[in-house]
C-alpha cells in the first residue's frame, strides 16, 4: 500500500514510478482523484506495474453535498463512465462515501446505496461527516448552534454524530448511516455490484464477505453501547420503492441466515466461472494458483 494521498497527483511522477516499478512483479494499491484517472496512460502504467486496486472519495451522489465539500469535480452523472475506466484496465475502486452534509435529505441513504449498485462500485468506506474544529465547516456550525458534541473521542465518523444537519435530526442520520452501510454490504448488493465489476472476483468476494461480517458485528456493538448509555431509539423512513422503515440499532436488515450465505457463495463461484469460461475443477486449479502467487508476492 502506498499511503500517498492522492498518487496521481504529479502524474510524470507517477508514471515513471510505475514504469519502475512494473519488473518488480509486485501487487499494489493507493489512493488518487477522480481528476487524474482522466490520464488513459496513467491507468495503463498502473495496471501493469501491479495495482489491483485504487481508493477515490466519490463522496457523495448528491451534486449540492458535493459542492457543499469543495468536490465539484466529482460529476455524479460520470460515477459510471469512471469506474469502467478503472476495471478496463483490471483495477477495483474502493470508495469513500459520507453522510450529515447540510443538503442531505432522508433519501439519500437509498440512493447511494442503488446508484453504487448501478456502476459496479468494488467496496466502500462509509462515514458521518466529521466537523474538525479549525476547519470552514466546524466554524460555520458552531457560529448556528449546531455542533452537539464536544467529546473529541466521538469525532471519529463512525460512532457517533456531533452536529446537527439542515435536513435531518442526528438519530435520522445515525440510522440512515447504518442501514446504507449494511445494505450496501448485502448479499444481494455484493452480487449485484461484483457482476457489474467483474474485477479481481477471487480476491474482491471474499473482502465483500469479510466487510459484510464486520459490519454485522460493528452495529451489533455500537448498538449495545448506545443501549448501555440510555440513547433513545429513532425511526427513519428510507424513501424507494418500498418504503423501509428503520428502527435505530433494532431492525437493521444485517442478520443474514445460512440460505443467503450459500446463495450468495453460490452466485459469486458462477459469476466468477463464467467470466473466465472455466468449468468447476478448473476454477478449483485457477483459485489454488491464484493463492499461490499471492503468497508469493507478499513475501
Amino acid at each position: 500500500v502506498f499511503w500517498d494521498d492522492n498518487i496521481g497527483a504529479n502524474l510524470t511522477y507517477a508514471k515513471a514510478l510505475f514504469r519502475e516499478l512494473a519488473p518488480l512483479n509486485k501487487w499494489w494499491t493507493s489512493q488518487t482523484t477522480a481528476v487524474s484517472v482522466q490520464d488513459d496512460e496513467f491507468l495503463e502504467l498502473a495496471a501493469a506495474s501491479g495495482c489491483k486496486a485504487l481508493f477515490i472519495g466519490l463522496e457523495s451522489v448528491n451534486e449540492p453535498s458535493l459542492a457543499e465539500a469543495g468536490k465539484k469535480h466529482n460529476q455524479v452523472a460520470a460515477y459510471g463512465d469512471l469506474l469502467r475506466r478503472f476495471h478496463s484496465h483490471g483495477i477495483a475502486v474502493q470508495s469513500g462515501i459520507m453522510f450529515g452534509f447540510d443538503e442531505d435529505t432522508p433519501d439519500v441513504f437509498a440512493r447511494t446505496v442503488d446508484a453504487m449498485g448501478d456502476i459496479g462500485l468494488d467496496s466502500a468506506t462509509v462515514s458521518l461527516m466529521v466537523p474538525f474544529p479549525g476547519l470552514p465547516a466546524y466554524e460555520k456550525l458552531a457560529r448556528d448552534g449546531r455542533i452537539i458534541d464536544d467529546d473529541w473521542r466521538h469525532y471519529n465518523g463512525k460512532t457517533h454524530v456531533v452536529h446537527q444537519p439542515h435536513n435531518l435530526t442526528p438519530d435520522q442520520l445515525m440510522s440512515g448511516y447504518e442501514w446504507a452501510k449494511s445494505q450496501f454490504y448485502s448479499p444481494a448488493s455484493i452480487t449485484r455490484r461484483l457482476a457489474q465489476s467483474r474485477t479481481g472476483l477471487w480476491w474482491n468476494i471474499p473482502r465483500n464477505l469479510g466487510y459484510m461480517r464486520g459490519i454485522t458485528g460493528e452495529i451489533k456493538a455500537r448498538a449495545a453501547m448506545h443501549e448501555q448509555h440510555g440513547l433513545a431509539r429513532s425511526r427513519l423512513e428510507v424513501p424507494g420503492p418500498d418504503t423501509v422503515h428503520i428502527d435505530e440499532f433494532s431492525a437493521f436488515p444485517v442478520h443474514h441466515g445460512h440460505g443467503a450465505w450459500k446463495k450468495l457463495l453460490r452466485t459469486s463461484l458462477n459469476l466468477w466461472g463464467c467470466s473466465r469460461k472455466l468449468k468447476w475443477p478448473d476454477w478449483l486449479n485457477t483459485c489454488h494458483r491464484a493463492r499461490r502467487s499471492f503468497s508469493a508476492r507478499i513475501r
